[in-house]
């Protein structure tokens, strides 16, 4: 009797993938919204209702972008989806302190200045030392 509900359950999830990403979402906003009370009951933090919807929001994020790498077949894959969004308080602080820019370059994505010009007249370091030698 078990295998017709089985086989109902991932005809479900193929036809409507939002159940899946739902799934993800949730468990990894339990993660963080825990994370987010702990620290509130710690007094290590105000409550905030703005950033609890915070909190559940990226948590959201953070579930399906992780959920969605993790194999199906993956035992531990809701430990890792609380795990991530237990640290869903580490990504919302990188973004507070550094804003979009700080975010980029920790993600290394902001560009890299391959010349830094300061008072030898825009000079590069490999002339700078050969001026000098």
């Amino acid at each position: 009797m078990g295998e017709p509900d089985s086989k109902l359950l991932l005809a479900l999830l193929e036809q409507f993938p939002i159940i899946e990403y739902t799934v993800y979402g949730f468990i990894a906003t339990c993660g963080a919204v825990t994370r987010y009370l702990w620290d509130c009951l710690r007094d290590v933090s105000e409550f905030s209702f703005a950033r609890f919807l915070a909190f559940i929001v990226l948590g959201i994020f953070i579930g399906n972008l992780v959920g969605n790498f993790l194999p199906k077949d993956y035992g531990h894959r809701d430990g890792v989806l609380l795990l991530t969004g237990f640290i869903v308080k580490e990504l919302l602080e990188i973004i507070e302190s550094k804003g979009a820019a700080g975010v980029m370059k920790f993600l290394r994505l902001a560009p890299v200045n391959e010349k830094k010009e300061d008072d030898n007249n825009g000079d590069t370091p490999n002339q700078r030392d050969e001026n000098n030698v």
